[in-house]
């Protein structure tokens, strides 16, 4: 059996849980129903532990330690690019770049997506189901 870890990053300050829980959900659901059977899947939603509408964190240094941990121990990260402005988004972005892991991004206008984030991603796609057929397709098959 073949371990794969994703994380899903992508805004949620600011945003009500039901917007960006939905699309996250999503991904979730079409990357577990159409992965191999032979691949144990880990998805790290780092909304499902920590999120800003109810506040079981002490401190933004335990949010972003524990996050940035997860960042460095995946094999893939997908980024929700609704949110255009997330501070959090853009540093856990860096890091995986700095660590080779590859970004694929989901949900990106790309009219109006800053040039960086374009070039960061090693893909961005302009709707979810592309996206996330392209990394069943390239990244767990």
């Amino acid at each position: 059996m073949r371990n794969f870890t994703i994380y899903l990053a992508g805004g949620m300050s600011g945003i009500p849980i039901e917007e960006y829980g939905k699309r996250r959900d999503q991904i979730r659901n079409l990357l577990i129903t159409n992965k191999p059977d032979n691949l144990s899947l880990h998805i790290v939603d780092p909304s499902k532990y920590y999120n800003y509408d109810y506040k079981y964190h002490e401190t933004e240094k335990e949010i972003l330690r524990w996050e940035l941990n997860k960042v460095r121990n995946s094999n893939l990260i997908i980024v929700d690019l609704t949110v255009e402005k997330s501070v959090g988004t853009i540093v856990e972005l860096a890091i995986a770049y700095e660590n080779k892991i590859p970004i694929i991004g989901v949900n990106a206008d790309k009219e109006n997506i800053h040039p960086w984030l374009e070039e960061i991603c090693d893909r961005t796609f302009n709707n979810i189901e592309t996206g996330i057929n392209y990394v069943i397709s390239y990244y767990l098959w």
